[in-house]
């Protein structure tokens, strides 16, 4: 006996069912208990199911870790007897164990408090006289609130950083380093305790010196400075004249480029004599009573350097400091670092050995600790196994994102392939690749620059006669795309400038090693001590002289940070690809003898799987000019070198069900895909245990929302947002026409606003699905009969027995119910074209029909009309015998992770997929949409009695999956 379970996974419950011996065994929907991170995922959000949580621990981390160094301090302070009068606990530090019980209670009333500008008098005061031994704990205490940044974050380098301007449209804002020359005044506008003043810039980034007045209320500003500023434009009404420009430090890195430019001005201050923060902001504050000292980032090094000051001069004063009891200071460092562990007798021999200034200032105020190895977490090849996955940014992985883009490219060319009955010329469209020179030249193209226009690209082939307006056009890129360059690369030429060429970063080897050094270095960017900048200088010795290694070269350097993202394949597979996807000038005919065996192979053995199949037929159609150029596409490249499109492994099987294993935590980068697999894998050991029977076959359908990317999800997401906007506008308008607001009326006023000519269709019902379809197919087919290029009055549209859908490529001979194997077209076509294609049907011709546009007429019509999917099927010469686009979806990791854990159980040769269309058609034509009415009626019924709202009312009543239950019977179709 077979029996064979269907799983129907959605994204907050599965649908499952068991059948064998012809009967349903067992059938039934589990519920995944979701909240509001489903909405984010779905929407295509980066937002994982513990975002939140993690937020909220954090949170409660950082400050239980600021409260332990606080009391720390506190009861170091109390020990040594500088605590100030005004700090009172609400108990003595007795347990090293519970310092966390012990809080500062609130200062009494008449107390009298430092103001900021008494404050940083005192601090400074301290910097070169004696204070007493409060002020100084005071001093200390205040060092644990202001530790300043400390450097070694992964915040990659903007990507506002660089940004070309278009010179055909207005440039609204630009971004760049530029050269302060002017304050010629101060205009006096003051705006929320600012001033603004007019400064004259001129960009030393691109070699400008056309000089322009800019506005900007930005503080720390010194003349012949270099600041990376960004330029906003503000142009006149109706008109390309600039009215005014304004000077902002650009807003992701707004934080460090303030940091930064207070740097500058504190190193050009400290030429003479070494000038500390407490004295910038005593200035600042005598100047401006209003100045706000928070909000300044500060490097560490800068209090650290001010606190090393303020001990040494103390210490005159109080050598106590120095020249601590040891006894007493060992039971410090013992109370403190209690723990018997090695890192807590590290800590505490560290501390001994290095004195009290250390103590308090390395260990407690500024101790920072070393970020965790997260490389576990990085996903390992799909292909090599034993491989970690490179990251995007990775200099050969840039270069197989660009041949991939270039690859898809194909021309569709009209062929001539004989005469019909009427003696008139048959056409068929054929694929063929892009010239290999367009290849190259687009290739070193986009090694220059961050993406080219796909509109671009066509006016060259217009302008070479590669493309012809209605014989020949573009495929596999649509005219708005954009095709992305070499990130990397471009972003290191900005950087570095003529230090490029001098460490040898054209050569693909220095790159790729430049790169992982600056990936992998961890440190401080700021500190030249730390092993970033370290590891830097001694790369930069190996091309440089000694003089050319500068403190800011190697800052600068060390700032140079990338996305931390990473793709789906490993070093080793990609350069298993690359050699075939390389082309022209790139591509090295003499490819290794294993892949000419394979490519022989591929070509002459029978293939019955659809991506071999694909493969096979693309090598043979482009062998000659693939063997000689290269250029073969990321498909079949993969299927050379790995026998398959998608390695599915099952290396494991489980014998019980009791060794069915979830999958471990963090495996999939992804935990709410994560518990979705799951929650199948224990259905199955449910399903197993409850009625002892093992699936022989498992089949699976998966919602597309699991599948789709997460740029895809934001795409659906958007467009949603865009319609309801649009619909509620539409309401407005109906109502004023006195027609009844439904789903059938918005759709009807869109398309009747724009031939309003018209009379708009009066139509009270709800608008079925047939008519829903029918109102898109007539707007993007321009409301003309693409068989006959006669317009289908609004009118008219609705009318069943003059305009009907029809299947380009008839359902019976190929399944594709999709709107792009779907056009509006006369009935009575519809009925002469019979089980035919719409090519078939327009190459023979009728002698029934009037007006029907010959093959020629046709061919030129859908060329300017359609593109994508719908112009394929519409010059279709033949069935489509590959059902490779259908399949792709099914590759996608998360598919494949699924079979291969639910291959555990029945075998990866028995985990079949199949999709929604084909589960909705059969669920619509068995009648599956009746059962569900029936099952819901009395439930929709008692809903409705507890409404009152109209509204709510048609909600309920249209709304047919009002539980989980139709999960459960897909499964059975599924089954």
């Amino acid at each position: 006996m077979n029996h064979i379970l269907a799983l129907d996974i959605g994204t907050n419950s599965i649908g499952w069912a068991l059948l064998g011996s012809n009967k349903i065994i067992g059938i039934g929907s589990r519920i995944i208990p979701m909240g509001a991170e489903m909405i984010e995922f779905e929407k295509g959000n980066p937002q994982t199911k513990n975002a939140d949580r993690r937020t909220t621990r954090s949170i409660r981390r950082m400050g239980k870790r600021y409260k332990a160094r606080r009391n720390k301090l506190l009861y170091i302070l109390s020990q040594l007897e500088l605590l100030p009068d005004q700090f009172i606990l609400n108990k003595e530090f007795l347990d090293p164990l519970k310092l966390q019980k012990v809080n500062l209670l609130p200062i009494a009333k008449g107390v009298k408090q430092l103001t900021a500008l008494e404050l940083y008098e005192l601090r400074v005061k301290a910097l070169y006289e004696k204070i007493s031994p409060q002020e100084l704990g005071r001093i200390i205490f205040q060092s644990n609130q202001q530790r300043g940044y400390n450097g070694g974050g992964d915040d990659e380098e903007d990507d506002n950083a660089v940004q070309d301007i278009d010179t055909d449209s207005k440039p609204s804002s630009l971004i760049g380093q530029f050269l302060l020359l002017e304050i010629p005044k101060d205009l006096g506008t003051k705006s929320k305790g600012k001033v603004d003043y007019e400064i004259k810039i001129q960009n030393i980034e691109e070699d400008k010196t056309e000089i322009i007045v800019a506005n900007t209320t930005l503080e720390n500003l010194s003349i012949n400075d270099t600041i990376e500023l960004q330029l906003n434009f503000k142009y006149k009404k109706n008109s390309n004249e600039i009215s005014s420009i304004e000077a902002k430090l650009p807003i992701k890195t707004s934080w460090r480029k303030s940091m930064e430019n207070l740097e500058i001005e504190l190193d050009k201050k400290s030429e003479e004599k070494t000038y500390f923060i407490s004295e910038y902001f005593l200035d600042k504050l005598k100047n401006n009573r209003k100045f706000k000292v928070r909000g300044n980032i500060i490097l560490r090094k800068r209090y650290e350097q001010e606190f090393e000051k303020i001990w040494q001069t103390q210490c005159q004063y109080y050598p106590q400091l120095e020249n601590i009891d040891q006894n007493k200071f060992e039971s410090i460092i013992n109370f403190i670092f209690p723990g018997t562990s090695e890192s807590q007798e590290k800590l505490r021999s560290k501390a001994k050995e290095k004195g009290l200034q250390y103590f308090i200032q390395k260990q407690i105020i500024y101790f920072q600790r070393p970020l965790k190895d997260q490389s576990e977490l990085i996903s390992n090849c799909r292909y090599e196994a034993n491989e970690k996955v490179l990251p995007k940014s990775h200099p050969v992985f840039q270069e197989l994102k660009i041949w991939e883009q270039i690859n898809k490219i194909t021309i569709s060319k009209k062929v001539e392939i004989g005469k019909n009955k009427k003696g008139e010329t048959k056409y068929k469209y054929e694929d063929f690749l892009l010239p290999t020179n367009y290849k190259v030249d687009l290739y070193n193209e986009l090694q220059a620059k961050k993406e080219v226009s796909a509109k671009a690209l066509y006016a060259k082939l217009f302008k070479d006669k590669i493309l012809v307006e209605n014989e020949v056009f573009l495929n596999g890129i649509h005219k708005d795309a954009k095709i992305k360059g070499n990130d990397t690369l471009i972003l290191l030429k900005k950087q570095l400038g003529n230090l490029f060429e001098k460490l040898e970063l054209a050569n693909i080897e220095s790159q790729i090693k430049f790169h992982d050094l600056l990936y992998n270095a961890i440190g401080n960017e700021y500190d030249l001590e730390s092993d970033r900048c370290q590891d830097i200088k001694s790369y930069l010795k190996s091309y440089l002289n000694k003089d050319e290694v500068t403190k800011e070269l190697i800052t600068k350097i060390a700032k140079i940070r990338f996305k931390r993202d990473y793709g789906s394949l490993g070093l080793t597979a990609i350069n298993k690809l690359l050699p075939l996807l390389r082309s022209g000038e790139y591509f090295d005919k003499n490819l290794p003898e294993k892949i000419s065996e394979k490519i022989i192979n591929l070509l002459n053995e029978t293939q019955s799987d659809p991506f071999l199949k694909s493969a096979q037929n693309y090598l043979d159609v482009n062998q000659e000019i693939l063997l000689s150029d290269g250029g073969f596409q990321t498909l079949q490249a993969t299927i050379i070198n790995y026998n398959a499109h998608t390695k599915v492994s099952s290396e494991t099987s489980y014998v019980t069900s009791q060794e069915i294993k979830r999958i471990p935590l963090g495996e999939l980068r992804n935990p709410l895909v994560e518990q979705i697999i799951n929650e199948a894998l224990m259905i199955v050991k449910a399903i197993w245990d409850d009625f002892k029977i093992k699936p022989d076959e498992i089949k699976i359908e998966m919602a597309r929302e699991l599948k789709n990317s997460a740029k895809e999800r934001q795409k659906i997401t958007e467009n949603v947002r865009k319609n309801t906007d649009v619909n509620k506008f539409i309401e407005k308008r109906l109502q004023a026409l006195k027609q009844e607001v439904n789903n059938g009326n918005i759709e009807r006023f869109k398309l009747w606003s724009s031939q309003n000519k018209l009379p708009m269709p009066k139509v009270s019902n709800n608008a079925t699905l047939d008519e829903i379809n029918k109102m898109k197919l007539w707007e993007e087919q321009g409301c003309i009969s693409p068989y006959t290029n006669k317009p289908i009055p609004l009118s008219q549209l609705f009318n069943k027995g003059q305009y009907d859908i029809d299947h380009i490529i008839p359902q019976s001979r190929y399944y594709n119910d999709s709107l792009s194997n779907k056009i509006i077209c006369e009935k009575s076509i519809n009925i002469d074209k019979g089980n035919r294609t719409a090519y078939e049907y327009l190459s023979a011709g009728s002698a029934l029909i009037d007006g029907l546009l010959n093959l020629s007429e046709y061919t030129d019509l859908v060329n300017k009309m359609f593109f994508g999917a719908k112009r394929k099927n519409l010059l279709a010469v033949q069935i489509p015998s590959d059902p490779i686009n259908r399949q792709m979806k099914e590759t996608q990791y998360i598919a494949v992770r699924t079979k291969e854990e639910l291959g555990k159980i029945v075998g990866i040769q028995n985990v079949k997929t199949t999709t929604g269309s084909v589960t909705d058609y059969l669920r619509h034509h068995w009648g599956g949409l009746n059962v569900l009415k029936q099952l819901n009626a009395q439930r929709l019924e008692d809903a409705l009695k507890k409404v009152t709202k109209e509204e709510d009312k048609k909600l309920i009543k249209f709304n047919k999956r009002i539980d989980h239950r139709h999960h459960a019977l897909d499964a059975v179709i599924i089954a």
